[in-house]
Parts: C-alpha cells; structure tokens; sequence
C-alpha cells in the first residue's frame, strides 16, 4: 500500500480489514506501476455515480440523462410478509434515499452517452485481511474465508525453514514473548496450504438448487405474489449464471503465496524458496501455489524507485486474480445494498436479517433473493453472513 514498515506495531489480534483499489506511479515515457491505497466514503459513490450513469446511459441512449433520475426498480412492498411496511419505508428513506442523495451531489453534470460507454469498466475494489497465522487458526479462519481468495502466506524468512517454529508477540514494537513449537516454520506453512486447499474444495462441493425449476403460481395467490416469484426466479436464475464458481476455479487458479519477510537480513532467498517449493511438489494443493517472495520490509513507502521488487510482483498477482479470474457482472441494485446494509451497519457490527430484508427490498431486491446477495457478498468478505442465525 506504499506506506512504511511501523515499527511500533503491535503483534496481529485476529483480523484488520481495509478495502483498497488501486493507485498509479507513472512518469512521462514509462509505464505505470500500482499500488493500493485505501478507499474512502468518497470514493465509494463516485464508484455508484459511474455504475448509475452507465445503466441510464443503456436506458436512454440519445439524451444526456442526470443521475437523479435513477430509481431502483422492482420494489414491490407487499412482498414482504416477515416485516411491516412501514420498517421498509423507513429503511428506504433514512438510508437509501441518503446514499442516492450523496450519488446526486456528485454527479454535477449530465452525462452524455457515447458509443464508449459500454466499454467502460468499473474501478477492482479488494478487501484486504490480515489474519493470525498462528496454528490455533487453522480451525478457525476456514469458517469464513472463501475460494473467492488469494493467501499470503507471511514467515519470518531469518528462521531456518526446517528448525523449531517460534511464534514472537510485539507490544509497541518489542519482543516481548518468545515461544517455540513442536513444529517446524516448514510443516507450519505446508499444514496451511493443505488446509485452503481442503477448504477450497469444500466449498465448492456445495450444489445449489436447480433455478429452472418450476414457478407455476399456486392457486389463491396474489398478483403482487405471483409477480414477485416470478421476479425472484428470473434474477436468481441471472446471478447463479453470472456467479457460476463450478468445480473448475479449483484447480485453475493458483491463489497462494508465500511471502518471507526481513529480506535485508537473509542472503540465500533462493535457497530458502526452493527449499519450500520442493517440499509442496506433488502435492494436491500445489496447483494452488505461486512462486514465493522475499521482500525487504525496511524499503516500503519509500516509492516506486526504492521499494523491493517483491512488493510489485505481489499486487499484480492479486490484481491480476481478482480482475481477470473473480470479476464477475454484479448488479447495480447489489452494489446499492452493499452500500447502504454497510451504512446500516455502522451504528453496531451487526445487522440481523430483518433489516437486510428491508434494505434489499428499498434497492428492488425482492426477499427471496436477499440470501443469494448476502451469500455473494460472504464469498467476496465484505461482511460474514451466519446462515443459521
């Protein structure tokens, strides 16, 4: 992310997250090189902003269309029979009408279609988890990391590979515990990479229901009932298409990396990787493995032309797994959920299914697709959704 090694920092708890999109180094005659920066508020409706112009431009292709003119389709109140109308009304005008004012306020100028406008690709936001590597989570971060992500796979590279693991906590900066395991840094990281491997798998042995089933209305249903199947049915049918991860992503797309870290302080970084690379040969997991990385941590945020190349080769790897293997066609209406569910969520960390009902309902997401929008957004961690609760 450009920004220097903090040498005050504290040993990892659990997880920090950040949402981060890119950034450009770029000179007169050279080409550009990335970085991640973190995203704002900000920079979140101008994303809408886009995404809105770019589904008016579709509607009218001959007239300059202003944003405001954006309306979610689809909202159909009688739809909802788990909570009253008059929470979704709420929902609907204390936060979605908020966030479609604040993609108004930005949108200042009409915008003109050209025949570019369909090319026009919307910016890759990455949430970026930083989680304990310790052993005790091995069990734990399988519950809620998906096969919509790629893992780095951090180790103090100044540890021989094959010697006793130490796992060291810092408090302001400073050692101030040291305890050795029954197992190798080695083993450790071989113990990870069959575990993302068997939670890969698992993952996607999980077969959702056939959407062409039929939707024939039974009798005595309302038209606002039957209307709203029949609405439900065509979009789940549309997003089970569009984010169709079939057993094929498995062995495709390696999305491990092994990154050892203190660089300046290791001269045989080629010894090192081998030495691991060899061990994971044959292996089922090794389809998932990238080439590992040594960095030097002391030479971050000091620019394109003093950073360690490892930190390059890192970002273009992830971008290129979320751009080209993970990027899929989204609906604007989701992205308007995500919004608005994460604006919802800022008075406390957790949102109960009531309300995300109600905010899928005031975008025009009818209730039986709510739990394919909240699976969808689990897989990509913007939020952990508990289907049992």
């Amino acid at each position: 992310m450009n920004q220097c090694l903090p040498h005050d920092a504290e040993s990892t708890i659990l997880a920090d997250t950040k949402v981060v999109k890119q950034q450009f180094w770029a000179k007169a005659g050279e080409s550009a090189d990335h970085y991640w920066a973190e995203i704002t508020d900000e920079d979140e409706i101008e994303e809408l902003v886009r995404l809105f112009q770019l589904v008016l431009a579709k509607l009218h292709p001959d007239k300059a269309v202003s944003v405001s003119e954006f309306i979610p389709q689809g909202y159909i109140p009688q739809s909802v029979q788990t909570i009253s109308d008059e929470y979704v009304s709420s929902i609907k005008d204390n936060e979605v009408q908020s966030v479609l004012q604040q993609v108004a306020e930005h949108a200042t100028h009409p915008f003109r279609p050209t025949s570019r406008s369909e090319n026009v690709h919307s910016e890759v936001l990455m949430h970026v988890w930083d989680c304990g590597g310790q052993p005790v989570f091995l069990d734990v971060l399988p519950a809620f990391l998906t096969f919509r992500t790629m893992f780095l796979l951090f180790f103090d590279a100044r540890q021989n590979l094959l010697d006793k693991c130490s796992s060291l906590s810092y408090r302001a900066g400073r050692v101030v515990s040291i305890s050795e395991q029954s197992f190798t840094t080695l083993q450790l990281l071989t113990q990870w990479m069959a575990s993302i491997h068997a939670m890969c798998i698992r993952k996607d042995m999980i077969k959702s229901t056939n959407p062409e089933a039929s939707t024939t209305p039974s009798s005595g249903e309302s038209p606002a009932t039957q209307g709203r199947k029949k609405h439900a049915s065509e979009q789940q049918i549309s997003a089970r298409s569009q984010h169709n991860f079939g057993e094929s992503i498995i062995p495709k797309f390696p999305r491990i990396i092994p990154v050892g870290t203190h660089g300046d302080e290791v001269q045989e970084k080629e010894k090192i990787l081998h030495t691991l690379l060899s061990r994971c040969e044959g292996k089922a997991y090794a389809p998932l493995l990238l080439n590992g990385v040594i960095v030097d941590n002391t030479t971050a945020g000091r620019g394109k032309e003093c950073e360690d190349k490892g930190f390059r080769y890192i970002r273009e790897r992830v971008h290129q797994f979320a751009s080209k293997h993970l990027a899929v066609p989204t609906p604007v209406a989701w992205v308007l959920f995500r919004k608005v569910l994460q604006k919802v969520a800022k008075g406390s960390p957790i949102v109960s299914y009531k309300q995300a009902v109600a905010v899928g309902q005031a975008c025009g997401i009818v209730e039986d697709v709510v739990p394919s929008v909240l699976h969808f957004y689990h897989q990509l961690a913007v939020f952990l959704h508990y289907t049992q609760i």
